[in-house]
């Protein structure tokens, strides 16, 4: 008898060795197609994400989470922890060098070394002078178009650039921070299973002082915020993105369709203040908003019948929005006190005018319309308490949802 395929038969003396020989082939094919089919399921993941992640950054960070484990658990012991990141971050370690340092080392000695470098407030200018005029990178929040103007500042900008080189050390806030420990499994008393994540622009502040909140932290916080913390599993508000709003006046419905805001990564918190007795804190934020998509108009206005469809922009240079959330705090098993958003009321206020622009809305009867249309661009307050309601409540809503994440990932003692 021999086996389909093969030329191995029960009979042959040297069968146990074909056998072993045949086996360890199939094992080897099945290896191998098993790895291909890994690489293809992970490149397969990979390019899925990476669309995902231009289309809709909040579908793709719900993917990504996990089973909560924090809190699933007792904590490791203070002084344990204190003593594991210190020998990990503080104690001296001898490397083992190689052999081909050596040769680095040698061919190296030749190199002229570098001239000592002096910073001057002319490079300091022309350093700042093609950066983004409102662009502001520092956890000061100063834009680079100050840095251009005030050309006094440029010296001392030399001055503590040269120090930093010549004493080889760098001001605290550059190199300290607020470091998280998030649990990588359910063994939450061994300090080694933690992960660290450092969130370089959070600084304590006191539960009272107002000033510290606002100026230290909230506004501090507003780009990451915007930007996402994938390490916090909090999705980005910028752009925030609306598959289908309708507008139902009565007289003629709206629907937007696909529309992408932005604005969120340049808003000013003009006031945050928190209410101990009544629970509540309230946040006060001017924010730029440029609104694109695609709309569908059916019904009348201003006595024109109307029926259409095309891309549409809404544009404010600043809407100031009152936001006060009903909070209560919460504890963990370690003792540490969090902020929970529970609910929201909101206002909106439009500081400066609101542009509409509707593509191809009055195509047939543009003449008839224009003086309406410069009156909704002028009476803006109409536009946003009568029309723009549904777009403003969607806003504000994922707002809350990403600061209710927020506040739950930081301890009130970090905020």
């Amino acid at each position: 008898m021999a086996f389909a395929g093969t030329n191995i038969s029960l009979f042959q003396p040297d069968i146990t060795q074909k056998l072993t020989e045949r086996i360890d082939d199939l094992k080897q094919k099945v290896a191998a197609w098993g790895k291909r089919i890994r690489r293809f399921s992970e490149r397969s993941r990979r390019f899925n994400q990476n669309r995902l992640f231009q289309s809709d950054q909040k579908r793709l960070y719900k993917s990504l989470e996990r089973p909560e484990v924090c809190g699933a658990g007792p904590g490791p012991d203070q002084a344990d922890t204190v003593a594991f990141w210190r020998g990990l971050w503080s104690e001296p370690v001898n490397h083992s060098e190689g052999p081909w340092m050596e040769v680095v080392a040698s061919q190296s000695a030749s190199v002229t070394p570098m001239d000592p470098v002096t910073i001057t407030p002319e490079d300091v200018a022309e350093a700042v002078r093609r950066a983004p005029n409102w662009k502001s990178p520092g956890l000061d929040g100063l834009h680079h178009y100050w840095l251009k103007g005030f050309v006094v500042c440029h010296a001392v900008l030399a001055r503590q650039f040269q120090e930093a080189l010549d004493q080889k050390s760098l001001p605290s806030l550059f190199t300290t921070g607020i470091t998280h420990l998030v649990p990588k499994d359910q063994d939450t008393t061994d300090p080694s299973k933690y992960r660290p994540i450092t969130l370089s622009f959070i600084k304590s502040c006191k539960a009272g002082d107002h000033e510290c909140l606002l100026a230290a932290n909230t506004q501090i916080a507003i780009p990451y915020i915007a930007d996402g913390i994938a390490e916090l599993g909090i999705p980005a508000l910028e752009p925030m993105h609306f598959e289908n709003i309708t507008i139902d006046q009565g007289f003629f419905k709206l629907f937007l369709q696909n529309m992408k805001v932005t604005g969120a990564r340049k808003c000013k918190v003009a006031e945050m203040k928190r209410n101990f007795r009544e629970s509540t804190m309230k946040m006060t934020l001017d924010c730029p908003l440029e609104a694109t998509g695609r709309y569908i108009f059916t019904g009348s206005l201003w006595y024109q019948a109307i029926s259409n469809e095309a891309d549409f922009v809404i544009h404010a240079d600043s809407i100031r929005t009152i936001v006060t959330f009903k909070i209560e705090e919460i504890r963990d098993k370690d003792g540490k006190t969090y902020m929970s958003l529970i609910d929201y009321i909101y206002l909106i206020e439009l500081v400066d005018n609101l542009h509409l622009e509707f593509g191809n809305l009055f195509s047939s009867n543009i003449g008839k319309v224009q003086p309406y249309l410069r009156i909704i661009n002028n009476e803006w307050w109409y536009s946003v308490a009568n029309i723009g309601e549904p777009i403003a409540s969607a806003m504000v809503q994922n707002f809350f949802d990403v600061m209710k994440l927020y506040f739950l990932r930081v301890p009130v003692g970090n905020i």
